[in-house]
């Protein structure tokens, strides 16, 4: 499509497209060294990560977004995605039951329900299922309801993305 949107508008070039696992890792781009040394620009099919990291390591080379990264999200149904998780750096989904209050709740509350919603619907956001109606559902499911009495600090955020660019390295790397 790409190929035959450049022709319609005399704008002949080629197209070439490679597959690599991970653009986040640059273990994985020398696959792409040859081809994008012929090339005059690159459009990434990654995250913005995978851009940032194309474009890093070919710094001669336009490289251009194909998506528009959002969120840290999955698909539901298809051509749905769904935020589940906002990369907090203070992973509580053990505690709540595998869904995260702070994407899946309006409010972020993380200690339980406001007490807003009706019929399992989300006050703020009435066509959003009510992220503790389900935490509770799930806890008391598995015979677990005492959880829900643990309470949750509230979140360090200077270990997320207000910060600045964070920087994660294993011990010893």
């Amino acid at each position: 499509l790409l190929q035959a949107a450049g022709e319609e508008r005399g704008v002949p070039y080629q197209l070439s497209s490679a597959l690599v696992a991970r653009q986040c890792d640059p273990r994985y781009l020398d696959s792409l060294d040859r081809l994008l040394d012929e090339a005059e620009a690159c459009l990434s099919l990654g995250c913005g990560i995978g851009v940032q990291f194309l474009a890093e390591r070919y710094p001669d080379k336009r490289v251009v977004p194909g998506l528009d990264t959002v969120f840290g999200g999955g698909v539901t149904a298809p051509g749905v995605w769904e935020e589940r998780c906002v990369l907090c750096g203070e992973c509580i989904l053990g505690q709540t039951a595998g869904i995260c209050p702070l994407t899946r709740c309006a409010k972020k509350l993380l200690n339980g329900p406001c007490g807003g919603a009706v019929n399992g619907r989300c006050e703020v956001a009435s066509e959003t299922e009510c992220a503790w109606e389900k935490i509770y559902q799930r806890l008391w499911s598995w015979g677990r309801q005492e959880a829900l009495e643990e309470i949750i600090p509230p979140k360090d955020w200077s270990r997320s993305e207000s910060g600045g660019p964070r920087r994660l390295a294993r011990k010893g790397a």
